[in-house]
């Protein structure tokens, strides 16, 4: 479990989504976590596992108004937090 961070949601409230499945099936998992971020409701957010480190995305969202957190995972593996900054007044991709 990560340290505590402020206005983070409980980790119940992440959705999590592995996208070394989808580089292992040849696709581009932007769009896909776009798709998740979208549906992402108040007060959750997504946890993201992946074999390398999505800067650029996690820099994309950041300048949308979320939050990130990230911290190295079993093996090659990164674990991402991303949730919408509750003290912005809009979030999105």
């Amino acid at each position: 479990m990560p340290p505590l961070t402020v206005n983070m949601p409980p980790l119940a409230r992440f959705q999590k989504l592995d996208v070394n499945q989808f580089q292992v099936m040849g696709l581009e998992p932007c769009a896909i976590i776009f798709a998740k971020v979208a549906e992402l409701r108040p007060g959750e957010g997504l946890l993201i596992t992946a074999s390398f480190l999505p800067s650029p995305l996690i820099e994309k969202l950041q300048g949308e108004g979320f939050v990130s957190r990230v911290e190295r995972g079993a093996g090659r593996n990164w674990r991402v937090y991303l949730w919408p900054d509750p003290t912005k007044t809009s979030a999105g991709p």
